[in-house]
């Protein structure tokens, strides 16, 4: 219980970094990028000894670690798109309830049982997630959240692209915790992952500041270094509940985002004085029940 507490406040503590820095006006991509190489480099402190390259090579999950790197920075930026674009609210419901597709693939893949109490169970928890995160828009810009014009097209199709690329990444980490991975080598398959996000944003940024079209400023440094911690032990903390709590992970899943919202719902009303609806709080209490009805599945 204590690794899904942990990375609850983990998962937590990234929304409310990013709801800070946007108070900042700090620029999105350096700060994701030098946030996933402070990653990095807390999983290799953390590793008992540095791995030869033929035993990195011999890891059946490194094909699938290295695509998930890539598939990490490019969710991170097409959630600040959508959430320009689209609205924080519209983007925060596509990025939650696509716990739906790890839930399936669980199902599907892993062969986890689907009891009628356990979808009673999830059917809440999505509930949850829906009425923790909806405001009405007239709240969303007095909270000053208010997303840039798009067109339709726009508005459509970046909540989708992040509702199915975050669904993905958590079906993608859960096959590796299932068919390949040992507790050994969680640090080890952490700075793969951070590093290859890292590299594959860093290609990204020199680009864009050649062409003078991004910054990099101290701004970005220091909110990279703070984000990069509670980003590196959010994904150990995943994979330690995954591979220790004995909970399935159609079951964990739903909990951990269940526990993520609220909690940084909670912490938008009393720290950054956002509104919380009848309906948010309504959400907040339903999330407790799904919680409660989860853990006794």
């Amino acid at each position: 219980m204590l690794d899904i507490l942990l990375c609850i406040a983990s998962s937590a503590s990234l929304i409310i970094i990013f709801k800070i820095s946007g108070q900042r006006q700090v620029r999105t991509l350096p700060m994701i990028v030098i946030n996933y190489w402070v990653a990095a480099l807390i999983g290799l402190l953390l590793m008992r000894e540095i791995p030869t390259a033929d035993y990195v090579a011999s890891k059946s999950w490194l094909p699938l670690a290295l695509m998930l790197g890539v598939m990490f920075i490019a969710i991170f930026n097409l959630i600040g798109l959508s959430t320009l674009r689209s609205g924080i609210a519209v983007t925060a419901i596509a990025q939650k309830m696509s716990l739906v597709i790890p839930i399936v693939a669980a199902v599907l893949l892993f062969d986890e049982s689907l009891s009628l109490f356990k979808v009673f169970g999830i059917l809440l928890a999505l509930g949850s997630i829906l009425m923790t995160t909806y405001k009405p828009k007239k709240l969303i810009e007095e909270d000053n959240l208010a997303p840039q014009k798009a067109s339709l097209k726009v508005a459509l199709l970046l909540p989708l692209a992040v509702f199915f690329g975050s669904g993905l990444c958590d079906t993608v980490v859960n096959i590796i915790n299932e068919w390949h991975l040992d507790d050994v080598d969680t640090d080890l398959l952490n700075t793969i992952l951070f590093t290859t996000s890292a590299s594959a944003g860093t290609l990204v940024l020199i680009a864009l500041l050649l062409r003078k079209k991004e910054t990099l400023g101290l701004k970005e440094l220091t909110f990279g270094i703070v984000l990069g911690i509670p980003n590196y032990f959010s994904m150990y903390f995943l994979l330690k509940a995954l591979k220790h709590t004995g909970m399935e992970s159609s079951v964990l899943f739903p909990i951990i985002n269940i526990g993520v919202v609220t909690t940084a719902a909670i912490v938008a009303y009393f720290g950054f004085k956002e509104h919380l609806t009848k309906l948010n709080i309504a959400g907040i209490m339903v999330a407790i029940a799904a919680i409660a009805i989860l853990a006794l599945v």
